[in-house]
């Protein structure tokens, strides 16, 4: 009998060790979809976590060929932190976030972008994305870690969005949809700036106790020898 229970343990334990990590792994992507119907891009969101606080976009774009009317977040987070539309670098910079120990823990759609179109050419709209770097698209988690693992870029090709003000305005237009703000914030440095787990401020009041503490050793020999 105990030698049948320890054989089981052992087959037990190797298949826990040759399963693939895989299995157990978590993810998380962005995509680029854009609609049949409209000229709007959904910035897609898809992970596994059930703590992420905040997620930073960067997108470039070739201004010559495509113009970015705005940028609208959804419900998935609760502040739009910062937003940056730069028609002359052909930049897109946005950023969300959670308030502290708020965490988003669905998939969905996490901003809108509407977009015209200014000449008859296929155009690409690219994430600026490199894995593990916090400097750039980042998908960020309660340990103001850069989860991200992939995104999915979009090829936008002629006459799937119409030419409307844009391609009437021209250059003009840059005057009108200028940087949100002025400089960016970083959803990822945010995270760093500030606490996301209650064992710090718990430390603080504990410090504060081991100094009332010291102080009250010290009164107590002050009587002691006076």
């Amino acid at each position: 009998m105990m030698f049948k229970l320890t054989e089981f343990i052992l087959t037990l334990s190797a298949l826990i060790l040759i399963s693939p990590v895989s299995v157990f792994a978590k993810s998380a992507s962005l995509s680029l979809i854009k609609s049949s119907t409209s000229n709007q891009v959904e910035i897609v969101l898809k992970h596994d976590y059930k703590d992420l606080v905040g997620v930073d976009v960067v997108l470039k774009f070739d201004p010559q060929t495509i113009h970015i009317i705005s940028a609208n977040k959804s419900d998935l987070f609760s502040e739009f932190v910062s937003k940056q539309i730069d028609h002359r670098a052909g930049i897109i910079k946005l950023a969300f976030s959670n308030p502290y120990l708020k965490y988003t823990s669905t998939s969905g759609t996490l901003a809108t972008l509407e977009i015209d179109s200014k000449l008859n050419s296929t155009s690409q709209l690219d994430f600026v994305f490199t894995h593990k770097s916090t400097v750039d698209t980042n998908v960020v988690d309660s340990k103001a870690r850069d989860v991200l693992d992939s995104v999915t870029n979009l090829t936008i090709i002629p006459d799937s969005i119409p030419q409307t003000q844009a391609q009437v305005l021209g250059d003009s237009v840059d005057s009108i949809i200028a940087p949100v703000a002025s400089s960016y914030v970083n959803a990822h440095d945010l995270v760093i700036n500030h606490p996301t787990s209650p064992l710090i401020p718990l430390l603080a009041i504990v410090g504060s106790l081991v100094i009332l503490f010291n102080i009250f050793l010290v009164w107590q020999k002050s009587k002691v020898f006076s």
